[in-house]
């Protein structure tokens, strides 16, 4: 049961219409002129430049230059202020919407739900469901499927939005009042986390040094910056470790984090030690596995019916490059047959190589769809399974004796 309640002069039916128009209002309002001159100066003016160039200059402008309440950066530019409740305009999403249409772009504030939490209900008269607020954009000429949609505060890039308000309908707040609007997700190719391993065996091969670095854009990089800032900061060293690999035969002796603005980018650096099994008699052939917490491994579905559709946070896009050098004496025999698949659900590449001190490994995934129905549930199933089969591959080694 959800509780809200309402004014007296407030008329049931048109309570979102009336919500919409006042948001609208506050969109309206003037903002600072000096600011508002400071960003249409920056942005080209050569002849035949078109506006959605013009849209973007003036976004990154504000983004260098105007301090971001989630992203300080040591009192830059000029200060923005939280908004103050529910509906309230953000200071970033009113100044874009007040630049935008100086440049001739119709503009307007989307209200939006979390979608981790709620779906947008008509029938709950209450603007605490829609507690995001994004802008829509387009020039006259532009179909509402067209419509570009951006969120400064979020520190994402122009045209992105957080994922967890993507692919649900938000109220897009006109004069006219309130209407559903569609906000579209972010493609996998804007969402890219890239992982760079350099991997060591000790001379008696009874560990594995490990060090890798993770680069996190858009979404990817978005969603780990949030949710570490939302942690104790003990609670941020366990976090870390965990992502770094630590556990029973796994030490990690380095794990930094930083990030980045504009646009968010989220940086992890890990160092670890995995203590191996060595057999008592020396072995001529091993069998090594490649992966570890440097690749993030799909979703493991489980088998059955499926009555409602498997839903992803947002489209993405992995790639990890790592290098192997292996003990002196140890050397690559065979190497696992290289993979390249995809369709409709998402693109897999992995390939290994001999290099002059061991081998090196290519691995891609990208995760197409943000939500798959039911009835193609076994054919997600089949796709994911081909992944973690591939990662699962080993590569075998040998003893060679070595020349003098």
């Amino acid at each position: 049961m959800v509780l809200y309640y309402m004014s007296g002069d407030e008329r049931f039916q048109d309570y979102w219409n009336q919500e919409a128009k006042r948001i609208e209002k506050q969109a309206s309002m003037p903002i600072s002129r000096t600011l508002l001159e400071k960003v249409l100066a920056a942005i080209p003016r050569e002849a035949g430049t078109d506006l959605t160039t013009k849209l973007k200059a003036a976004y990154d402008w504000i983004a260098v230059n105007v301090e971001n309440a989630l992203y300080p950066r040591g009192g830059a530019g000029q200060a923005t202020k939280p908004p103050s409740g529910a509906g309230a305009l953000d200071q970033l999403d009113h100044l874009f919407i007040q630049v935008a249409r100086a440049l001739g772009a119709e503009a307007h504030a989307v209200l939006a739900p979390d979608r981790r939490e709620n779906l947008w209900d008509r029938q709950i008269k209450s603007l605490g469901q829609l507690p995001t607020t994004v802008v829509a954009l387009r020039s006259a000429n532009m179909r509402d499927d067209t419509t570009l949609v951006v969120d400064l505060d979020s520190g994402l890039s122009f045209g992105e939005i957080p994922w967890w308000v993507s692919g649900v309908e938000g109220m897009l707040a006109t004069t006219d009042g309130a209407r559903p609007f569609f906000l579209p997700p972010s493609a996998a190719t804007s969402n890219v986390s890239h992982t760079l391993v350099e991997a060591e065996f000790t001379a008696d091969g009874s560990k594995l040094f490990a060090k890798w670095r993770r680069t996190l854009r858009g979404q990817a990089g978005l969603d780990l910056a949030q949710t570490l800032g939302r942690l104790t900061e003990t609670e941020r060293e366990e976090l870390m470790k965990e992502m770094c690999g630590a556990g029973q035969d796994v030490e990690v002796t380095r794990a930094d984090r930083s990030v980045s603005y504009p646009p968010v980018t989220f940086h992890l650096e890990c160092e670890s030690e995995r203590q191996l099994g060595v057999p008592d008699t020396p072995a001529d052939r091993y069998r090594l596995s490649w992966t570890g917490p440097w690749v993030n491994t799909p979703p493991d579905l489980p088998p059955g019916a499926r009555v409602h559709p498997v839903v992803f946070d947002f489209p993405r896009a992995d790639i990890v490059e790592m290098s192997v050098k292996l003990p002196v004496g140890i050397r690559p025999m065979r190497f696992p047959d290289g993979a390249t698949f995809g369709g409709p659900y998402g693109r897999y590449r992995m390939a290994i190589s001999a290099t002059a001190e061991g081998f090196r490994v290519e691995r891609a995934l990208a995760l197409l769809p943000l939500a798959v129905p039911a009835v193609e549930y076994d054919a997600l199933r089949g796709f994911l399974s081909g992944v973690r089969r591939f990662d699962g591959t080993a590569v075998e080694l040998e003893r060679r004796e070595t020349g003098p």
